[in-house]
C-alpha cells in the first residue's frame, strides 16, 4: 500500500483545507451551503463523485459524461493556490475514492459526517421509490437498486476513516448529524476549532438558495429533488420543522430484504464511530 504525507500543505494559500465525506441523507449539502455562506471560502461539491458518476474516469455509469475531469485533475484542482480564498471547503462521498486513494488531496483535514442508518436509509429509500422520482425510469429499476445500495452502504466510510486514522496517522473528526442540528452552534464552533476554520455567524444562518458554485447541470440531475430541502435552508432545522420536506416523509416503511442487510451493517458501523464524534 502506497502512503502518502497528507500533513503536508500543497501552499500557504488560503491557510485552511477541509474534506467532508458523507453518505446520503446525511445532511451533507445543507452543511455545505452553510460552508458557502462565506464568500472568502472556496467550496467544491462532490469533485470525485462527479468524476466517479458523469467524469472522464467515470466507474459506474448512471448518467451520461458531463465532466472533462479525471481523478488526478480533481486532486490537482483541490490542491492548487485558489487565490484569493481564505479556506477551501469540499464535500464528497468516501465510495467515490474508494480504490483511488492515491487520489486524495494533500494537505487536508478531513471531517466525517454520520446519520444513524435507521434515519438516512428509510430517508433514501423512501425518496427514491417513495416518490414521483421513484416511478421514472423503471427500465433502469435494477441498474438504480445496485447504485444506490453501493452509495449507501457506511463500509466505504469506514474504510477511509480508518485509513488516514491508523494507515497515515492523521486525525479525523467525526459529526454526528444529529448533535449538529440539535446544537449547530456548540457544533460548528468545535468544528472550526478543530479544523482552523475561522468561525462566521453566517455559517448558523445563511442566505437560503446559496448555489452559485453548483454546476448548472446539477438541478437537471434526475436526484435533483433530493437537495430541495437544502436549498431552501437558512439555518439548520430538524426535520420536524421543515414544511413538506422529504427528510420526514411519515413513518418508517419495511424495506426490502437488501436494504435491510446493508442497514444492519451500517449499524454497527455507525456506533463505533458515533462513539468517536466530536
Amino acid at each position: 500500500m502506497w502512503k502518502i504525507n497528507h500533513s503536508e500543505r500543497p501552499s500557504e494559500n488560503p491557510s485552511a483545507r477541509v474534506m467532508l465525506w458523507r453518505l446520503p441523507r446525511s445532511r451533507g449539502t445543507v452543511f455545505e451551503l452553510s460552508m458557502a455562506s462565506v464568500p472568502s471560502f472556496e467550496i467544491i461539491d462532490n469533485p470525485y463523485l462527479t468524476t466517479w458518476t458523469r467524469g472522464k474516469d467515470q466507474q459506474i455509469v448512471i448518467d451520461k459524461q458531463i465532466s472533462r475531469h479525471s481523478y488526478n485533475e480533481v486532486k490537482r484542482r483541490l490542491e492548487s493556490d485558489h487565490a484569493g480564498k481564505t479556506a477551501i471547503f469540499a464535500k464528497d462521498m468516501p465510495i467515490s475514492i474508494t480504490g483511488n486513494l492515491e487520489y486524495l488531496p494533500l494537505g487536508y483535514v478531513h471531517v466525517f459526517l454520520i446519520r444513524d442508518p435507521k434515519q438516512s436509509m428509510h430517508s433514501c429509500y423512501k425518496n427514491i421509490y417513495c416518490t414521483e422520482f421513484g416511478n421514472q425510469g423503471k427500465e433502469r429499476e435494477h441498474e438504480k437498486q445496485t447504485h444506490f445500495l453501493k452509495v449507501t452502504s457506511m463500509k466505504p466510510l469506514l474504510e477511509l476513516y480508518c485509513y488516514l486514522t491508523e494507515t497515515l496517522k492523521q486525525e479525523a473528526i467525526i459529526i454526528d448529524s444529529d448533535d449538529l442540528i440539535t446544537s449547530p452552534r456548540e457544533i460548528i464552533q468545535k468544528y472550526c476549532r478543530k479544523t482552523g476554520l475561522p468561525f462566521h455567524e453566517s455559517m448558523l444562518n445563511w442566505k437560503a438558495g446559496n448555489t452559485k458554485h453548483w454546476c448548472p447541470q446539477k438541478l437537471q440531475y434526475p436526484e435533483a429533488h433530493l437537495y430541495k430541502d437544502a436549498i431552501s435552508s437558512s439555518c439548520f432545522l430538524p426535520p420536524d420543522k421543515l414544511s413538506g420536506s422529504t427528510s420526514s416523509l411519515g413513518e418508517p416503511i419495511d424495506l426490502p430484504d437488501e436494504w435491510l442487510e446493508i442497514l444492519h451493517a451500517n449499524q454497527v458501523i455507525y456506533d463505533r464511530l458515533y462513539a468517536k464524534r466530536l
